[in-house]
């Protein structure tokens, strides 16, 4: 087991967990696949220290190697099984043959992996690989006396990637414009973004180009100049949309007293002149002039000077590329806990503020760009 990202470990500590992910497989016709696989029922446990057993009660600091190794299954179960199993292996490693490096039956449990085979209908000695993750069985719900809350895991950013492809797909969103709309969902944001399907990659800039040759060609326009794309890129326009910190009821001195966005009360512009995010004055007022159209509210946030400042793809996106970029967010609390809290008027906001985005982006005076 490893650690993804930065956690607020703590609270992973006596929940249900299961586990979900990928499993790659060779099916019978010797051909390479994968598919998708997700655990409904509890698997796992990471277990609290009992208090009484606990010497400094004021402090919670577990070690990421030694105390977080959850409790899967026991050895006197798998003693009791077995025997039965016994004369069933046997057979299944004379049937391995020439694929024993590829399977996995001798790599990891084999509980856990019978009860993948019987879920994926994939046999056990047929799969190669392997990513999985612990998950929280908790479905999200809604919270508050109106439900005006969202609690649910991974709302960072699944919040944001969940409203901007319903906006995209939108009839608004679909109107007639002389851009091309575009949604990028990246992976690895949160530890540092270079792999080749993160936001450091040249995924964007390839894809770019290859809509741009595409719609070259249907056009078959002579006049087409050879500096043409690079032109269309400079008109461009990229929302970074992750999540921002909504000002903490009972850790208020945390914010600047200027910068304090709230639950439900509007989309958060951030900035941050170290880079940590990429909003300038221009690209700040290009979605001022488009939440202004959209009757959205905006609040601002910038990080207190004795503070650290978390980052986004923002500033790695518009260096890759050098599209005008800014950053934006939906107030949360608890981030990056196994379970967060967004505003239900937060999505209903965001949900205008992308469709204007989508719709509006090509009226505005472009000459903003080059200032």
């Amino acid at each position: 087991m490893q650690l993804y990202g930065g956690g607020l470990w703590h609270t992973w500590f006596d929940r249900d967990l299961t586990l979900a992910g990928r499993i790659i497989y060779r099916d019978s016709k010797g051909s390479y696949d994968s598919k998708l696989w997700h655990a409904k029922k509890p698997l796992v446990r990471i277990p609290n220290l009992a208090i009484h057993l606990t010497t400094d009660r004021a402090k919670f600091e577990p070690n990421n190697e030694s105390h977080l190794r959850p409790i899967f299954s026991t050895q006197t179960y798998e003693k009791l099984v077995e025997s039965e199993n016994k004369t069933e292996e046997i057979k299944e490693k004379k049937v391995e043959g020439e694929h024993q490096n590829t399977s996995v039956a001798n790599k990891h449990y084999r509980g856990l992996l019978e009860l993948i085979s019987k879920d994926t209908g994939v046999e056990i000695n047929s799969i190669i690989d392997l990513d999985l993750v612990f998950a929280d069985v908790q479905p999200a719900t809604f919270l508050g006396l109106h439900d005006e809350f969202i609690s649910s895991s991974r709302l960072d950013n699944l919040f944001s990637s969940f409203n901007a492809l319903n906006s995209i797909i939108s009839s608004e969103a679909s109107s007639e414009t002389a851009f091309v709309n575009l949604v990028c969902l990246f992976d690895h944001e949160e530890v540092g973004s270079e792999s080749a399907q993160g936001a450091a990659s040249n995924l964007l800039l390839q894809n770019l180009k290859r809509i741009f040759v595409i719609l070259e060609k249907a056009h078959n326009e002579k006049d087409i100049l050879p500096d043409s794309f690079e032109t269309a890129v400079q008109r461009s326009f990229f929302i970074s949309a992750d999540m921002a910190h909504s000002l903490h009821p009972n850790y208020t001195d945390k914010h600047q007293s200027n910068h304090q966005p709230k639950i439900n009360q509007g989309v958060v512009v951030k900035t941050n002149v170290n880079q940590r995010y990429a909003t300038d004055g221009v690209s700040g007022g290009i979605i001022r002039i488009i939440a202004d159209l959209a009757k959205v509210p905006l609040q601002d946030f910038a990080i207190r000077n004795d503070s650290p400042c978390g980052t986004t793809i923002g500033p790695i996106v518009s260096a890759k590329t050098g599209i005008k970029t800014v950053d934006i967010g939906a107030p949360q609390l608890s981030m990056h806990s196994i379970r967060e809290i967004c505003g239900i008027l937060d999505a209903y906001y965001y949900d205008k503020l992308f469709k204007e985005f989508f719709q509006s982006y090509d009226k505005i005076d472009q000459k903003l760009l080059s200032k």
